[in-house]
């Protein structure tokens, strides 16, 4: 029982982390919330997997419950990465029609059927004794499940694939492709070999392989990230600095024009400036501090 709070204590760290790390990594706020949402189902579906093996061991109903908990996580998480995806490749004001949300549906009726399987056996037939043998069967509802897990992943690849076209003019990008591989093999043994799953436990390999896949679509630039921003910003001819509540300079463009103390407090008391070499600054008010941008007045 200790090693597995241990577990849980160790995997809710990293899990924090990354959320985090994800949080402040990623530009495009509804993929972001999409992806936070899919680490909170990862913390989730490590939980009921400490549950199980703890609190509820040995108690019959507690004991089956707490295992179709798992197919919470394990249905939203595909369904998250699904609709995140939708927004790839798409302007910021971009909002998804109604029609798109049609897959929560589905995933809605089969949670529905998971836990209130003790009632009709449509998903597992459990033996009388199984609370001791841990003996039961599959029913044919079951096959539903990861089919539609499956259905949901191929889809999203599909999106990928569709929106890293014109970013890399065609070239297939092959590490989130033979992750998608690893993924369907495992979900193949898991469906057709019972005992799979206590060798390769399913909830660390289905959140280390959500979180293995999220951020190698960060690190090819299919999910926009900051990662380069200072560099970009640095490059650009944008005639602009970004800076913080206390006016220090966060980001600057290689054009920018560099401020005095006295230059920077009269333009956050007032707004606007003129220079002597004649550009008209404005101040704008953004999260976490500043951004002036300039205008040359040298030929008005």
């Amino acid at each position: 029982k200790i090693s597995n709070l241990m577990m849980f204590g160790c995997s809710a760290i990293l899990i924090g982390i990354w959320g985090v790390n994800c949080y402040r990594r990623i530009l495009y706020r509804p993929i972001r919330s999409y992806i936070l949402w899919s680490a909170v189902s990862m913390l989730l579906f490590m939980f009921f997997h400490t549950l199980r093996r703890t609190a509820v061991k040995g108690l019959a109903f507690y004991d089956s419950f707490s295992w179709y908990l798992y197919y919470i996580p394990m249905l939203t998480i595909p369904l998250l990465a699904l609709m995140a995806s939708q927004y790839l490749g798409k302007p910021e004001n971009y909002t998804l029609k109604p029609i798109q949300y049609i897959w929560m549906i589905p995933a809605f009726i089969l949670l529905v059927l998971v836990l209130t399987n003790n009632h009709h056996q449509l998903i597992f037939r459990l033996a009388d004794d199984w609370v001791i043998t841990g003996d039961y069967s599959r029913g044919l509802m079951y096959y539903f499940i990861p089919t539609w897990i499956i259905l949901l992943i191929l889809l999203t690849f599909h999106n990928i694939y569709r929106s890293g076209k014109p970013l890399f003019a065609g070239r297939v990008l092959p590490l989130p492709y033979i992750l998608l591989m690893i993924g369907i093999l495992y979900a193949v043994l898991y469906i057709l070999i019972k005992p799979f799953g206590s060798f390769v436990q399913l909830a660390p390999a289905y959140c280390i392989a959500t979180a293995v896949i999220i951020d190698t679509l960060m690190y090819y630039g299919l999910i926009p990230t900051n990662s380069d921003f200072e560099w970009g910003f640095r490059q650009s001819g944008m005639n602009m600095q970004i800076l913080d509540h206390e006016g220090v300079i966060r980001y600057s463009s290689g054009s920018s024009h560099i401020l005095s103390k006295e230059e920077m407090g009269q333009l956050i008391n007032e707004g606007t400036l003129i220079t002597e070499n004649e550009q008209e600054l404005h101040l704008q008010d953004i999260p976490g501090g500043y951004a002036y941008y300039a205008h040359d007045i040298h030929d008005i």
